[in-house]
C-alpha cells in the first residue's frame, strides 16, 4: 500500500496491515513528524516498512520520533528509510537506530543517509545498534557525503564484523574522508563473513593508498561464497601494486558469477609479478590462477576502462580483450571505456577479442574519449555481427561520426533476437537517423526502443519525425519508444 498522506493511514484499521510504503520525496513538507510516529506505532503486525523522506526538511528531533515509532513494531521483517538529503546529524541517526534496533525480527534493512552531515560519532552509534539486530541477513547503508572519517568507519566496520548471518552487504561510502584505517577496519569486518553472496563497496574519492587495498584483497580472498561482487575505488591514492593485490584477491572469489568494477582488473603480464610474492606462495602455481578467465562461473561484468590514472597501453587492453574472451559463460557485459589516441589500435584489438562471446545476450557500451581527436572503432559492429544472440543492447556512441554510425548499423542486421535498442548519438544528419529506423523496423520481436540526440541540434524535422514513428507503430511486440531528435 503506498501512501503520499500521513492522514490516509486515519482510514484503516491499522493493526491490520502488514506493509506500508510511504512516498514524500522532495515536497519540502512540514507534517508532523509525532503523527507519523503515532500512527507507525499502532501497526502492530506490520512486516514491511518503506518510508522516503529524501530532500525534505527533516530534522534529528524529527528522526528520533520517527525511531521512536518504529520502535513499536516490534514484528518488522524488512525496513527501507530513505532520508538522504536532510540534516539528521548525531542526535537523529543515533535516535532512528536506536529504534530500528528494538525489531529484533528484522532480517533486511536498508538506511539511506546520504548528505545528512553525520559525522564519527553518528557512523558509530549506527554499527553499535546494527549488531543487536541478530537475525539481520541483508543490510544496505548509504553514508555518502558525510564526515565519518576513519574513527567512524573503524567502529562500524568492528560491529559489523559481528553481524555473521549477514549474506548481502551494500555500503556506499563515497566522499566519506577515509583512508587505509578505515578501510583496514572495513576489511576485517567483511572477512567475516563466510556466508555472503553479496558485496557491493563503493569507496569513490576518498584517501586509501595500496595498503588499503591490499587489506581489502586479503579479505576478499576467502569469501569464498561470494557470487556479487561490485567494488569501485576510483578517485582514490592507489597505484598500479595496489591493483594488481586487489585484482589477486578478487580472482580467488572462484563461485563469482557477477562483476562490476571501476578498474581493469589483474591481466596475464602482470601475473608473475605476483607469484613472486610471499602473501601468494601457498597458493597452487596454476598459470592462470590470478587471472579474470578464472572466474569460470562468470555470467554478468561490468567493467570501466580509463586512462587517465595509469598509462594504459596498448598491449594492456588487447590482454584484457583476450581474458575476457575465455568467459564463455558471459552473458551479460557491461563496458564504459574512455579512450586516447595512444590505445587506439588495443581498442580494436579489444572488439575483435570479444567476438568470442556468442553466449551474450545483454550488451551495454559507452565510448568516449578524453583527447580531441576522431577514433574510429570500426570493429565494434564485427562484434554485434558475431554475438548475435544479444536481445538487449545499449550503445552511447555520443562522441563517434555519422561514417562509424553507418557501420553500426550493420551490425544491427545481425542482431535478429534483439528485443531492446537504447543508441545515444551525436549526428545532426537526417540521413543517419533515417537509415538506423529502417534498419530497427525489421527487428519484429523489438519491444523498446529509446533513440536519443545528445547534440542540442535537431536531427530530422517533425513530419520526418513523425513518419518514422509511424512505422514503428507497426512493430507489434513494442510496447516503448522514445525518440529525442
Amino acid at each position: 500500500m503506498q501512501i503520499q498522506n500521513i492522514y490516509m493511514l486515519e482510514n484503516f484499521d491499522l493493526k491490520q496491515i502488514n506493509e506500508i510504503n510511504l512516498v514524500f520525496k522532495n515536497q519540502k513538507i512540514e507534517f508532523s513528524a509525532q503523527k507519523l510516529s503515532q500512527q507507525i506505532s499502532k501497526c502492530s503486525n506490520l512486516k514491511f516498512l518503506t518510508i522516503d523522506l529524501r530532500s525534505n526538511q527533516i530534522d534529528s528531533q524529527i528522526a528520533l520520533e520517527l525511531g521512536q515509532g518504529i520502535s513499536k513494531c516490534e514484528g518488522l521483517n524488512s525496513i527501507n528509510i530513505n532520508l538522504s538529503g536532510n540534516s539528521i546529524e548525531q542526535k537523529g541517526a543515533l535516535g532512528l537506530i536506536y529504534g530500528i534496533s528494538r525489531c529484533k525480527s528484522l532480517e533486511s534493512l536498508v538506511l539511506d543517509l546520504y548528505g545528512n552531515q553525520i559525522e564519527q560519532q553518528g557512523a558509530a552509534s549506527l554499527g553499535e545498534y546494527i549488531k543487536k539486530l541478530e537475525n539481520l541477513n541483508s543490510l544496505t547503508l548509504d553514508l555518502r557525503g558525510n564526515l565519518i572519517g576513519d574513527q567512524g568507519l573503524e567502529k562500524l566496520g568492528n560491529d559489523l564484523a559481528e553481524c555473521l548471518k549477514i549474506s548481502s552487504l551494500i555500503l556506499y561510502l563515497q566522499t566519506s574522508k577515509i583512508s587505509n584505517i578505515g578501510a583496514h577496519s572495513l576489511a576485517f569486518g567483511i572477512s567475516n563473513y563466510q556466508n555472503i553472496q553479496i558485496l557491493n563497496i563503493n569507496l569513490q574519492n576518498n584517501q586509501i593508498n595500496d595498503q588499503g587495498l591490499i587489506s581489502i584483497a586479503e579479505s576478499l580472498s576467502n569469501l569464498y561464497s561470494l557470487v556479487n561482487l561490485s567494488l569501485m575505488i576510483q578517485g582514490n591514492q592507489y597505484t598500479q601494486d595496489g591493483i594488481k593485490w586487489l585484482s589477486a584477491g578478487i580472482t580467488r572469489c572462484k563461485n563469482l558469477e557477477s562483476l562490476s568494477l571501476d578498474f581493469i582488473i589483474l591481466t596475464a603480464q602482470d601475473m608473475f609479478s605476483l607469484q613472486s610474492i610471499d602473501k601468494f606462495d601457498e597458493c597452487e602455481k596454476q598459470d592462470d590462477q590470478f587471472l579474470l578467465s578464472s572466474l569460470k562461473r562468470l555470467n554478468k561484468l561490468d567493467i570501466t576502462i580509463k586512462d587517465d590514472q595509469f598509462q594504459i597501453t596498448n598491449e594492456s587492453v588487447q590482454l584484457l580483450g583476450q581474458e575476457l574472451s575465455k568467459l564463455i559463460n558471459l552473458s551479460q557485459l557491461i563496458l564504459e571505456i574512455q579512450f586516447s589516441a595512444l590505445i587506439e589500435q588495443g581498442a580494436q584489438e579489444l572488439f575483435i577479442t570479444l567476438q568470442g562471446l556468442i553466449n551474450l545476450t545483454s550488451l551495454s557500451i559507452k565510448i568516449y574519449e578524453n583527447d580531441l581527436i576522431d577514433i574510429n572503432f570500426t570493429n565494434l559492429p564485427i562484434l554485434l555481427s558475431s554475438c548475435n544472440k544479444i536481445k538487449y543492447l545499449k550503445l552511447d556512441l555520443s562522441f563517434q561520426d555519422s561514417k562509424f554510425l553507418y557501420c553500426v548499423e550493420d551490425g544491427l542486421l545481425h542482431l535478429n533476437s534483439l528485443v531492446s535498442i537504447y543508441l545515444i548519438l551525436s549526428t545532426s544528419q537526417k540521413e543517419v537517423i533515417t537509415s538506423l529506423m529502417q534498419c530497427l523496423n525489421h527487428k519484429k520481436d523489438l519491444q523498446n526502443i529509446v533513440l536519443m540526440n545528445s547534440l542540442r541540434t535537431v536531427m530530422i524535422d517533425r513530419i520526418q519525425k513523425q513518419k518514422q514513428i509511424q512505422k514503428l507503430l507497426k512493430l507489434k511486440k513494442l510496447v516503448y519508444s522514445k525518440l529525442s531528435f
